[in-house]
């Protein structure tokens, strides 16, 4: 504890010695507080970031030489970008989680903005996840103390094929509805931080106040936050798959939008969006055919996300950096479809039901950017989506045409037909 001047003993009443998970950069030990609160101490490996740091300066080297030696157009058929900018990403990504004030500060933010979305009051989901206390007399860029929390992790259901262990609670499967729900509303809604590292180890099935089941979600260490000019983007691009097939020049456009507000990811005048939707619309239906979120599909598959990375290829080739929320949005998407996977045929249907609502919620408050998403043909597809799949909206102080001009309901009507 020499980064908070104390000693172990000043804080803590009890310390195990021992690790209960150990990775490359950080260890978590149990402990007890001196106030007697359960805990768990995350601590960074000694002299690792400077460890890292010298590794990273080596590797950057060699990928700036490749830069030089192979060319840019053969760097591009095999990488989203030049060698040294993804190495750059990579060392960024590393280097953040190696900062537990910045974890702290991630969770602090996701435990305020749980409280107060107005989104997820609406939709009745504002305690649907849990996030652990933080403890800041405890702890410091290399130390994070937590409260300990104690559950079910999904790991083991998912071990289990998505049947019922004997620990798990019988409500699990609607209290993960929930808390995907939530995750979706994250993604768009206040600062747009959200969790980018959701596997199954970082979500705990818990009891909650009342007895029922929540979703805990640990580890904030990988977060992605998505500018106000990108969640514009998110939206359109969510439309263009609202209907029967995805409208490819949509799609596209959305990207031509975002150049119009962040010049660093490429020059708008440089997009020819034809020519972009011309070479993006194989990859898409590729991208269709290996759904995730269809019956047996595998979420994890290696041709899924090669096709992800040939979609990036193709970006790179007209101009566009892809931005790394949007790719860490494709990674959180991936381990939402293997969660989808667990429900079961009521839950997928209780799932879609709570994204309308929200959808719903979210429209209310964000009624201009719903507008101008949806043209009448989409409108139609999201109407029969309601059809199929009432819910007392009333109760949220919301109607159905709200719903309907949701980006939240736009992703949930893609759903449904994948479930018919």
């Amino acid at each position: 504890m020499v980064d908070l001047g104390l000693k172990i003993s000043d804080l803590f009443e009890d310390f195990e010695a021992e690790p209960m998970a150990a990775a490359s950069i950080a260890q978590v030990h149990a402990a007890r507080l001196r106030g007697g609160e359960r805990c768990v101490v995350k601590v960074v490996r000694p002299r690792v970031r400077e460890r890292l740091a010298v590794d990273f300066e080596c590797v950057q080297l060699a990928a700036r030489l490749a830069d030089l030696i192979l060319g840019e157009e053969v760097v591009l058929q095999l990488v989203s970008a030049s060698l040294e900018g993804c190495v750059e990403e990579l060392r960024r990504a590393v280097m953040a989680e190696c900062d537990l004030a910045m974890e702290r500060q991630n969770i602090e933010a996701r435990s305020a903005e749980f409280s107060r979305f107005a989104t997820l009051r609406r939709a009745r989901l504002a305690s649907a996840v849990r996030v652990p206390k933080t403890y800041e007399d405890a702890s410091s860029p290399r130390i994070l103390t937590m409260e300990r929390i104690d559950g079910l992790p999904f790991s083991e259901l998912c071990a289990s094929g998505g049947s019922q262990p004997s620990s798990a609670p019988d409500d699990w499967q609607t209290a993960l509805t929930s808390a995907l729900s939530v995750a979706a509303v994250s993604v768009l809604d206040g600062s747009a931080l959200f969790h980018a590292d959701l596997h199954t180890g970082n979500m705990i099935a818990v009891r909650g106040p009342a007895g029922e089941c929540q979703v805990a979600f640990i580890d904030f260490g990988c977060c992605g936050r998505l500018p106000a000019p990108l969640r514009g983007t998110l939206l359109m691009q969510a439309s263009a798959f609202a209907g029967g097939r995805p409208d490819v020049r949509q799609f596209c456009e959305g990207f031509a939008h975002a150049l119009q507000r962040i010049p660093e990811l490429g020059r708008e005048e440089d997009l020819d969006v034809d020519a972009l939707a011309a070479d993006m619309k194989p990859v898409l239906q590729q991208l269709q055919l290996l759904n995730p979120f269809r019956g047996g599909a595998d979420p994890m598959s290696p041709e899924l996300h090669i096709e992800l990375l040939r979609l990036q290829r193709v970006l790179c080739r007209h101009g566009v950096q892809l931005p790394r929320e949007f790719t860490l949005l494709m990674k959180t998407g991936c381990f939402g479809a293997l969660y989808f996977s667990l429900l079961d045929d009521a839950n997928k249907r209780q799932l879609l039901s709570k994204l309308l609502i929200a959808g719903a919620a979210f429209a209310a408050s964000h009624p201009k950017d719903a507008r101008e998403l949806l043209n009448p043909a989409k409108l139609a597809v999201l109407l029969s989506a309601l059809r199929r799949h009432e819910r007392p909206f009333a109760a949220c102080g919301v109607t159905p045409a709200i719903v309907v001009a949701s980006c939240l309901a736009i992703s949930a009507a893609y759903l449904v037909r994948h479930l018919q």
